[in-house]
């Protein structure tokens, strides 16, 4: 759940806890708006280190490999490249190989097919 969903959801349930509320017209405007809108559609489904990860892994020849390994042969902060490795791993571009520690990286059939060239305008 987004960060807007879980806004407009907190906002649901205080308005019904309360009844009558007298909510002012601008905040209701503001909620409509927002309610309407696809926040989640204006994100890029890539960040930037996140592209630039696949990409390394796409062209590396070196599979599986660490998140450490990946930042270092990046030439950019582990932490950094850990936390895009997240979202990757959890919008099936990266698989976990293993749970234990290190844990080994590889990319999935979605990852290994995915059109790089394709998506380079959406990062952010």
């Amino acid at each position: 759940m987004s960060k807007c969903d879980e806004f407009l959801k907190f906002f649901d349930e205080l308005v019904s806890k309360n009844q009558p509320l007298s909510i002012p017209v601008n905040v209701q405007e503001f909620y409509d708006m927002l309610k309407a809108s696809d926040l989640k559609a204006e994100k890029p489904a890539f960040t930037e280190t996140g592209l630039a990860i696949l990409t390394y892994l796409q062209n590396s020849d070196i599979k599986p490999s660490k998140a450490k390994d990946i930042a270092e042969g990046m030439n950019m902060p582990s932490k950094k490249v850990s936390g895009a490795m997240t979202k990757l791993v959890n919008d099936g571009y990266l698989e976990k190989l293993n749970n234990g520690s290190p844990i080994i990286y590889a990319l999935t059939e979605k990852g290994k097919n995915l059109n790089l060239n394709e998506i380079k305008g959406e990062t952010v």
